[in-house]
């Protein structure tokens, strides 16, 4: 989403999914399935709003369990997790990365998926 007119993409996005923003969730037979997205937009870091990292935080906590998982999906990889994620490597993941990290760091039975970079594939 991040490619072309921001407004304009995710304008799209929100008419095509029904979605009113670039990050929610949804329950699907008891498990928690949570969407993150860039809130501006930049080719090629994530930039999560303070509104959208309280929200995150707030439907961890939703019900939370620790036997059982919460799917996370978020396209950018947090820093040094992954194959070309390393800074040194030119890291393109979330500008608010330790942000994100302390929310996660409080909720284990969270299952953070990301795509791998472009770059580490060279």
């Amino acid at each position: 989403m991040g490619l072309g007119h921001w407004e304009s993409r995710l304008a799209l996005y929100e008419t095509e999914t029904g979605m009113t923003g670039p990050y929610h969730d949804h329950w699907i037979d008891g498990y928690h399935f949570i969407f993150l997205g860039t809130e501006q937009g930049l080719r090629t870091f994530c930039n999560l709003s303070i509104q959208q990292l309280q929200w995150l935080d707030h439907q961890l906590e939703e019900q939370s369990a620790a036997d059982k998982p919460v799917f996370l999906f978020l396209h950018q990889p947090l820093k040094d997790t992954v194959a070309g994620s390393l800074e040194s490597q030119g890291w393109y993941g979330v500008t608010q990365d330790e942000e994100l990290k302390s929310i996660l760091a409080k909720y284990p039975q969270t299952l953070l998926f990301t795509d791998i970079p472009t770059g580490s594939l060279k």
